[in-house]
């Protein structure tokens, strides 16, 4: 199973025998490696990278992008992180399908995480039907506020791409908008980095490939402004893609170079097309 960025690094320094000050010493302040440790900050790509050279980590235990929870139960809910980062959307399904893990449902954002797992295995097992009213579910009063959460526009792009999947074009690009709307303000975790891939997705699978270069670039700058490499790889892949499809070949070479660095380095993996 893969760790927490925090857990992993304080686990890894402790067994160094290493104070904060002596692990952070020339890397970072003491205050910035603690707020890492406790999960309130999450390291970019340079800072992990010398962290992890200091602790001897290796970069492939470490997943940046972490899963909600969907129940105050510790057990049900590493058993959802290990099922969605291995992506065994059946046994997903069925897991969340059991009356014990529905019983043992939080609070009203865990419900919304519920309704988004539960979309997702049920489409990524070909349900789109009944994963199109997970989803619906999850985002049923989304329209009507000012502000999203990371979690909702995870609902509303996953929607969207239910909807694509079942041909519907119009109700997809309705909730792609709304999962982008006014993003650039919104309060940024790294899952967000996951709205303008899918976005870019959906258009690709639709072959509007100009639209898939734009979009898709768009999506590397948001990535890199925040200094994350999360879903790096994946984008210059689809790039790749796209930007062979429509025949830009100046893009091709730069885009595969950098998809196989982020690959290798954070050995993210990718999600392959056609």
């Amino acid at each position: 199973m893969q760790y927490a960025i925090g857990n992993l690094i304080k686990e890894a320094r402790k067994e160094m025998g290493l104070t904060q000050l002596e692990a952070s010493q020339g890397i970072c302040s003491q205050a910035m490696l603690s707020s890492i440790e406790r999960a309130k900050y999450i390291p970019n790509a340079q800072l992990l990278m010398l962290l992890c050279q200091r602790l001897q980590l290796d970069l492939n235990d470490i997943s940046l992008a972490t899963n909600y929870h969907v129940s105050h139960q510790k057990v049900i809910n590493e058993t959802l992180n290990r099922l969605c980062q291995t992506h065994q959307y059946s046994q997903l399904r069925s897991f969340l399908e059991r009356s014990s893990t529905i019983t043992n449902i939080g609070v009203a954002v865990q419900e919304q995480a519920y309704d988004y797992y539960l979309g997702v295995a049920q489409v990524n097992t070909g349900d789109l039907k009944q994963g199109i009213q997970s989803l619906k579910l999850a985002v049923a009063d989304q329209k009507r506020k000012q502000s999203l959460s990371a979690l909702s526009r995870l609902c509303l792009i996953a929607l969207a791409y239910a909807y694509s999947q079942n041909k519907q074009f119009k109700q997809a690009a309705e909730y792609c908008q709304l999962a982008e709307y006014q993003i650039s303000a919104a309060f940024y975790e790294e899952n967000l980095n996951i709205i303008g891939y899918l976005a870019a997705l959906i258009a690709y699978e639709q072959q509007h490939y100009l639209d898939v270069v734009k979009i898709v670039t768009a999506n590397i700058n948001y990535i890199s402004e925040h200094n994350s490499h999360y879903m790096l790889a994946n984008c210059y892949y689809l790039l790749v893609k796209a930007a062979d499809k429509s025949h830009q070949a100046n893009l091709i070479d730069e885009a595969q170079t950098r998809q196989q660095v982020f690959a290798d380095l954070f050995s993210e993996q990718i999600h392959r097309l056609d």
